[in-house]
C-alpha cells in the first residue's frame, strides 16, 4: 500500500478510536479489525489501479466495490 494511502487509513483508524477532531466514544479494535479486513481487498484493488490516496476514490469506485462484495 502506498505510504500516503497507509497514512490515510491510519488516520481513519484514529478517528474510529475517538481521537479525531470531534471526540466520541471509541470503536473497539475488534470492530476496526473486522471492518479493515473486509476493506483490504478493495484497497488492494484500488492500489493496483493506481490509487495512491483515498481522496482519489470516487463515488463510482465505492459503488462498484459494493457490487463486488457479497
Amino acid at each position: 500500500m502506498p505510504d500516503r494511502l497507509a497514512n490515510e487509513v491510519e488516520a481513519w483508524v484514529k478517528v474510529l478510536r475517538g481521537e479525531g477532531p470531534r471526540r466520541h466514544p471509541a470503536r473497539s479494535y475488534r470492530c476496526i479489525r473486522t471492518t479493515l479486513s473486509t476493506l483490504l481487498s478493495t484497497l488492494a484493488t484500488w492500489t493496483d489501479n493506481g490509487v495512491v490516496s483515498l481522496r482519489e476514490v470516487t463515488e463510482e469506485d465505492v459503488t462498484q466495490a459494493g457490487r463486488v462484495r457479497s
